[in-house]
């Protein structure tokens, strides 16, 4: 037991050390936001204000992460990881600590800003259901909550592990851009072509799938596969970036 709890503290001592040097610019999104979210809620306390903050703050989200993932692949790349290794840190903990800093952090920090002060000003529209274009489609607040999460968590892994594979910065903002705007908007004019096209969403962006889901022209699957479809490819992006984040570190 005492074991587990010396592991644990080094690991979080060194998150705690990870998220004062790289996380800045995603804190200081978070605060915004959070303060953004208080007074529309509070002003305008309806859930049609809900949708379009939710798509801002997914565009630029993967943005902010990938200045933290930027961190990570200039530790490796430049040999620093191995001051952390010498210094008493294990390989497992390093990476449990750069993973909880890259991905558990946001997405707590993200559920954190978003929902506490909905609760706070207007708890009621946390409830009511909103639509999606159109009336066909419908669904609570906290479901859409849902849905942009494992969107989040999705694009984060997949960030993540690009960058471990190619170990070059540039390319994790590429991937951010990829993920938050040409693919949505290149499905999009597909989807004008095929319907069926839409479907390419469920991988990676389930909340845009729901959203072109409401059209009455295209062919529906139920949300629910998006969202499961789209967090089971985040957890083998996750296992995959711990596992070349370790050959890393063996190197």
């Amino acid at each position: 037991m005492q074991g587990l709890r010396q592991r644990v503290s080094r690991i979080l001592i060194h998150l705690d050390f990870i998220l004062s040097k790289v996380i800045k610019p995603l804190a200081i999104y978070l605060a915004f936001l959070s303060l953004l979210y208080a007074a529309i809620a509070y002003y305008l306390p309806t859930t049609w204000v809900i949708l379009p903050l939710l798509f801002l703050m997914l565009l630029f989200f993967p943005l902010t992460i990938a200045f933290a993932i930027e961190g990570l692949i200039d530790e490796i790349v430049s040999g620093r990881t191995e001051l952390y290794l010498v210094a008493g840190l294990t390989r497992t903990q390093y990476v449990t600590a750069w993973i909880m800093a890259i991905i558990l952090f946001p997405i707590v920090g993200f559920i954190l800003s978003t929902t506490i002060p909905i609760l706070i000003t207007a708890p009621d529209i946390i409830i009511q259901n909103i639509n999606l274009i159109t009336e066909p489609v419908r669904m609570s607040v906290l479901g859409l909550f849902v849905t942009l999460i494992t969107q989040l968590y999705n694009n984060t892994a997949i960030m993540v592990f690009v960058g471990l594979a190619s170990r070059r910065k540039g390319i994790v903002f590429l991937m951010a851009i990829i993920l938050s705007f040409i693919l949505p908007l290149a499905v999009s004019i597909m989807t004008a072509f095929n319907p069926y096209i839409v479907h390419l969403l469920m991988f990676t962006s389930p909340l845009y799938y729901a959203t072109w889901s409401a059209l009455p022209q295209i062919p529906k699957a139920p949300l629910w596969i998006a969202i499961v479809f789209s967090f089971t490819i985040a957890m083998i992006f996750t296992i995959q970036s711990i596992v070349l984040a370790k050959k890393a570190l063996e190197a």
